[in-house]
């Protein structure tokens, strides 16, 4: 908007208070196709849950910590993981066949995963068929490395702070 617009009364009226969202049918996809698929699409999948992680708290950007729990799920294509926030940790449990409709595809680090959304459903099925073998270095494959490592920080040489951009994950702003 700039001093040349002009914003008009609409006599049309809406009725906010029974406003619908309308949601189109999520693609079914295979573990596989995790990798190629479009960041923040919405699928659908149908999963075995390999391994649940420990519910941990994380802080988002604007400080306000969060229940999270990491979950590798496989099925007839592949391995991946799943991520499941505040409302919907531990609605899986391991061993567990579910379908996952409407769950999103979100990326961190590179590597995509999915992550139980708002609009996620979960449904608990009796068989998803034929399933893939989880080999130990099929996650580190995918680019999904798990383990902790503890130790005592005895200094910090470099500290640096900016802006960034969710989308491309590139700095903004500061002397680039």
């Amino acid at each position: 908007m700039n001093k040349l617009t002009q914003v008009a009364v609409s006599p049309k009226k809406f009725d906010t208070n029974a406003a619908v969202v309308f949601r189109k049918e999520s693609a079914s996809v295979g573990l596989n196709d995790l990798s190629s698929l479009v960041m923040d699409a919405d699928v659908t999948v149908t999963v075995k849950v390999k391994s649940v992680d420990p519910v941990e708290e994380v802080k988002n950007r604007d400080g306000k910590v969060l229940k999270k729990q990491d979950c590798v799920v496989g099925d007839a294509d592949g391995c991946g993981c799943l991520v499941l926030w505040e409302g919907d940790v531990g609605k899986v449990t391991e061993g567990g066949l579910y379908k996952l409709v409407r769950v999103t595809v979100k990326s961190f680090c590179g590597v995509n995963y999915l992550s139980v959304g708002q609009y996620c459903e979960i449904v608990r099925v009796d068989d998803i068929g034929e399933m893939a073998a989880l080999e130990d270095g099929d996650l580190e494959d995918k680019g999904i490395v798990r383990k902790v490592i503890e130790g005592e920080i005895d200094g910090v040489k470099f500290c640096d702070e900016y802006d960034g951009c969710i989308v491309c994950n590139g700095k903004i702003g500061g002397d680039d």
